[in-house]
């Protein structure tokens, strides 16, 4: 159930938007976590991936060119020697794929205890992935590392339009986002 409502203060950080992923991390230990990360082989999926990765994360790059997720793995081991990373095939447009990448994790028998995408930003993502006060809480606009908050329309440069956090579209989508999973 989203959260990001005027009943919960807003949350804040000590990071912006020239934070780095790695900064984000510094002094997390994220020891015994399972982490995937969409897209971990390059961009801003990489960088989370070797941030996530540097505070201890057991990490599996979920990408569509497994040739590219290899070497990443093999950058990522040679920079952290003691790095527990993998790499698996996931493209997140073909059904199959997505089921395949369910069925060999779940056969794993290892919990998902952090799973992020590449768009939210490397230092943004990282920090949704390991803040503690965010910790049971989702569905919330976050931006350059702090809860997003409604944007001034005569001022586009941050935040999100209002329309965004329409309370009734949210339950719509989650109920929607349900169906679908529960069907493939």
């Amino acid at each position: 159930m989203p959260t990001n409502s005027p009943l919960f203060p807003p949350i804040t950080s000590a990071f912006n938007a020239r934070s780095t992923a790695l900064e984000v991390v510094k002094g997390i230990s994220l020891d015994g976590k399972n982490a995937v990360v969409t897209g971990g082989a390059s961009g801003l999926g990489l960088e989370t991936s070797r941030a996530l990765v540097s505070a201890g994360a057991n990490v599996t790059l979920a990408v569509r060119n497994l040739y590219q997720g290899k070497t990443a793995v093999s950058e990522l081991q040679s920079t952290y020697p003691n790095a527990s990373v993998k790499v698996m095939h996931l493209d997140l447009a073909d059904l199959a794929t997505v089921s395949k990448f369910a069925a060999d994790w779940n056969g794993t028998g290892a919990q998902l205890d952090i799973f992020k995408t590449p768009p939210q930003g490397a230092s943004t993502s990282t920090w949704a992935a390991t803040a503690p006060q965010l910790k049971g809480r989702g569905g919330m606009y976050l931006e350059d590392c702090n809860q997003g908050l409604p944007a001034d329309p005569a001022n586009r440069a941050s935040g999100y339009s209002r329309h965004n956090a329409n309370p009734e579209l949210a339950l719509k989508l989650w109920d929607v986002s349900e169906k679908l999973i529960k069907t493939h």
